[in-house]
Parts: structure tokens; sequence; C-alpha cells
């Protein structure tokens, strides 16, 4: 694993779980990072942050039903993460769920109205579904929020 070939380099300082299970994933390692974020969740099973840290690595290792249900868990335990609601949306859309993953896009928007990027997602979703007025909408407030820079 990373810490041990950290330690097996001379290093004395570890990484954070967290980070080290981040550059597992980047690493295309989900299985070690998956277990690494199992036994943060477990030591810690009322923290919405480790929760949603392993629903995303269960997302990334292919196992999107487990990943859901620990996203929603998060969500339970902390209702205005707008990224909380960002990352469940995304699972759901990839999952087929599109109406469910709309309503979530929807509560992103609204609890963090200055992300461009929430807008402009939300809009894709908006316009997958024919909700045009609205994508339309969702469009205009990311390029009000972050114009294109000139070229």
């Amino acid at each position: 694993t990373l810490f041990v070939d950290a330690k097996a380099r001379g290093s004395d300082v570890p990484l954070p779980p967290a980070s080290l299970a981040a550059t597992l994933l980047a690493r295309g390692r989900p299985a070690e990072a998956v277990a690494l974020l199992r036994i943060l969740a477990e030591a810690e099973p009322a923290r919405a942050a480790s929760l949603s840290a392993l629903g995303g690595a269960l997302l990334v290792a292919g196992q999107g039903e487990e990943g859901i249900g620990l996203l929603r868990r998060a969500l339970a335990l902390a209702p205005e993460d707008a990224a909380g609601h960002f990352d469940l949306a995304g699972a759901l859309s990839r999952s087929g769920r599109s109406s469910e993953a709309l309503e979530h896009y929807r509560v992103a928007v609204r609890l963090r109205p200055d992300n461009p990027y929430f807008h402009a997602v939300a809009g894709i979703e908006c316009a997958e579904q024919g909700h045009l007025d609205e994508a339309v909408s969702r469009f205009e407030d990311a390029v009000r929020l972050a114009p294109a820079e000139p070229s």
C-alpha cells in the first residue's frame, strides 16, 4: 500500500486516512480505498463525511447501490450538505433514477446558488428530462455566475 511504501522510503509522516484513500482512488486502486474508508466509517458511523467518502469510493469501485445507500445515510446526518446532494444526484442519474436525481440537483442549487457548476449540471439533467424552460434558466445562471473569459 502507499502507507507501507512511504514507510519503506523512510517517511515518518503518514498520510491522513482520507487523503490516502483519495490517492488510492486517483491511482486506480478503489478496492484499497474502500477497505480504508470502511474502517473510518465503522469508527465514525455518525460522521457524514466518512460515510460520503466511502459512498463515493464504492461508486468508483462499481458498487453503486451500496454507494448510493451510504450517500443517503450521509445526507440524513447532514441534510444541508450541497455537495452531498450533488454527489447523490450524479449517482442516481447514472443509475437511471433521473427524477430523483433532479430533485437532489435542485436541492444542491438551492443550498449553493453561487455554484455555477451545480447550475450547469442541473441544467443538463433538466434538458434530458424535457424541462426545457428550467434548463435554460439553469444555463443562464451558470453563465452569469462564471462568464467565459475573453479569448
